[in-house]
């Protein structure tokens, strides 16, 4: 028998603003299982008592530096597909969460962060694997980012952008 989601504990956690991230290391589900129950709940149906897991859930996984979320939107680009680019969700120095790169979970990408407009930091580029995706209630791709590769001068502009550019959301 597959172990069970409690739906009502997270829909709650949803009403009271809790971020998809923390409610996936919360209760342990796949980002399709919380796609599945927003589906659900955003369609009217009644949802009640527990659901199976659609798969199982991946080993939690512990911040080790907590997020950034952007003051301003910030553009970052697939450098393979310049057309391909998204906005930085949250960043900190060993990650990322991305709106609108579709990418698939283990997928490696170079991505580029150009200066412009703000001119705080100067063009850079880093190498980066998904660690997981999925398609939010509008449509777009949201993944989420290891920092893989980044050379130490792109490293630091990587610090003044978050520095500069972002407020501490926590997620420790």
């Amino acid at each position: 028998m597959s172990p069970k989601i409690p739906i009502e504990r997270i829909l709650d956690d949803i009403r009271g603003g809790l971020g998809d991230v923390p409610i996936m290391e919360k209760y342990q589900i796949s980002p399709g299982d919380l796609l599945r129950i927003k589906q659900q709940f955003k369609g009217g149906r009644e949802v009640s008592g527990e659901v199976s897991r659609s798969a199982p859930a991946a080993p939690r996984e512990h911040r080790s530096l907590s997020r950034h979320e952007p003051l301003r939107p910030i553009t970052v680009y697939d450098t393979d597909d310049p057309r391909m680019q998204g906005t930085i969700y949250d960043i900190n120095m060993k990650g990322l969460q991305v709106v609108g790169i579709i990418v698939r979970t283990g997928e490696n990408k170079t991505l580029k962060i150009h200066s412009e407009p703000y001119n705080v930091h100067a063009t850079f580029t880093f190498r980066v694997q998904c660690q997981w995706s999925m398609i939010d209630e509008h449509g777009n791709c949201v993944a989420g980012f290891r920092i893989t590769r980044i050379s130490l001068e792109d490293a630091k502009e990587l610090k003044k952008l978050v520095a500069c550019l972002s407020v501490s959301a926590g997620g420790m």
